[in-house]
């Protein structure tokens, strides 16, 4: 099975026992097995994708120690997969299920970009409206307008030393929240440049509320929610939690523990306070591809903003823009908050989708986890590349911030996977996350999925005439090395 600490659990199976960290692990692997049968190795009549998929998700759970993950994934307007493993609650020995939510963390400003675009489509907003025409109580001057807000252009400041935050306190409405900051700094002239803020959220909520003549939390449930079918999305209140809603983990060195008072987020919930399953975030995709939302609306959210410069910022409203690996254009947003790392991608011109969420702060490259999980779902290979298995030692050189250091090691390889054991400067890197071992998963061709504490890191496997030569490129860190038969 590989792991003894995973419980995987679909629309067909939502019950079952768990496991505390650790010292419980062994006894509780037995009562599973005796009570309900749910840890168990993907079943042969799964399609391959899924269980490739299956594979990553539960070498992710042991390799960053993760409480859970949660992954789904859409194609032509459907779920075709939709997995949970390991635990929502470790204590309470609860597994996480499809139905677990999660915070959202910042992909909440995705969801409440969707529900700009139903205002925009319906006629109800203007984007380039001056902010004030929805919102009298908010300086005229400068002028900043929705759109500006949605690409992070509107020169609101994200969190500040000068706000006046409470971190434990309930705000009772978007219009209270607004007080956080409105009295902090600017960052800047609106349109000058492209600065990250999630206070900048909280004024389009009470954009989206002036506009609708609702309440914003009212105003996601008619028109995001309900017509998308997200029965198991909303408000991260923490005065009413639902049954479903996932134990916030934080970590003392690899360790998930419980955040004994987790900040509550009705200041930010357009922001960052929404609470949602991948099953949902995928449904909320398919409205950008199906029509629920125009085409010409889509266009308008997918497309870059400009700084007043000309400068393209990445960003239209809220989503992001860019490219996977092999070029096909995406559309993303990723998020993190204490107790939470989620990530949403959307292939338009493939007409799929990936949401991926924890219940434990992870210091991760999330989006290309996922986008790597959706290659292995996608991949046909049935074998691994062309130099087959075996073991080989390894010398090579990582760098990272400017500084190259020398590696040595073992990788094994058998068809579809292996492991290669983790350099000293990679653990390094790392730190308490550290692993001995990093599980390897053929994707496709010479590429594999290489298993890290950070999630999922694409590594390039190539034979010459000597043995193996191995290749990973994460932004400025780069791992380099050549493996010789033992």
């Amino acid at each position: 099975m590989g792991d003894s600490r995973l419980v995987r659990t679909d629309a067909r199976e939502r019950r079952g026992p768990g496991f505390r960290m650790a010292s419980l692990i062994l006894s509780l692997l037995a009562l599973a097995i005796v009570g309900t049968g749910l840890i168990e190795a993907a079943p042969s009549s799964r399609p391959r994708g899924s269980q490739r998929v299956d594979a990553l998700a539960a070498a992710l759970v042991e390799s960053a120690a993760l409480p859970s993950i949660s992954i789904a994934i859409a194609r032509d307007g459907q779920v075709q997969y939709a997995q949970a493993f390991g635990f929502a609650d470790i204590e309470g020995r609860i597994p996480a299920t499809v139905n677990t939510q999660y915070r959202c963390a910042s992909v909440s400003k995705v969801i409440t970009a969707t529900a700009i675009g139903r205002l925009v489509q319906a006629g109800r907003l203007d984007l380039d409206a001056p902010v004030s025409r929805y919102v009298p109580s908010w300086p005229s001057d400068p002028m900043i307008t929705p759109r500006l807000l949605a690409g992070h252009l509107a020169g609101v400041g994200h969190y500040a030393g000068e706000d006046r935050l409470e971190r434990q306190r309930h705000y009772e409405s978007v219009t209270a929240a607004l007080d956080v900051f409105r009295e902090s700094p600017r960052a800047g002239a609106p349109g000058e440049s492209y600065t990250y803020s999630t206070h900048g959220f909280t004024l389009l909520a009470a954009v989206a509320e002036g506009a609708a003549g609702d309440s914003f939390l009212g105003l996601l449930d008619q028109e995001v929610f309900v017509p998308l079918g997200m029965e198991s999305s909303g408000p991260d209140d923490r005065t009413d939690l639902p049954s479903t809603m996932s134990t916030l983990y934080g970590r003392r060195r690899r360790e998930p523990f419980p955040i004994p008072r987790p900040e509550d987020p009705s200041y930010k919930w357009a922001g960052g306070g929404l609470i949602s399953t991948p099953s949902d975030l995928v449904r909320m995709a398919t409205g950008y591809l199906d029509g629920t939302l125009s085409p010409e609306v889509v266009d308008e959210m997918w497309g870059s903003q400009r700084t007043t410069a000309g400068e393209e910022t990445g960003v239209g409203v809220a989503w992001r823009i860019g490219e996977d690996e092999q070029g096909r254009r995406v559309i993303h947003h990723s998020g993190s908050m204490g107790g939470a790392r989620s990530t949403i991608v959307i292939w338009p011109d493939e007409g799929e989708s990936i949401a991926v969420m924890t219940n434990v702060g992870w210091s991760s490259n999330i989006m290309e986890t996922g986008l790597l999980l959706m290659e292995a779902y996608r991949s046909s290979a049935s074998v691994g590349a062309s130099f087959g298995s075996g073991e080989f030692e390894y010398t090579g050189e990582f760098m990272r911030s400017g500084k190259t250091e020398s590696t040595t090691g073992t990788i094994v390889l058998e068809a579809d996977e292996g492991w290669i054991t983790m350099p000293t400067p990679f653990a390094e890197w790392t730190g308490p996350l550290a692993v001995e071992r990093m599980p390897v998963h053929h994707l496709d061709g010479n590429r594999y999925a290489l298993v890290s504490p950070f999630g999922l890191m694409s590594l390039e496997l190539e034979s010459d005439a000597s043995g193996v030569r191995g290749r990973m490129d994460l932004g400025s860190t780069q791992w380099r090395f050549h493996a010789q038969p033992r």
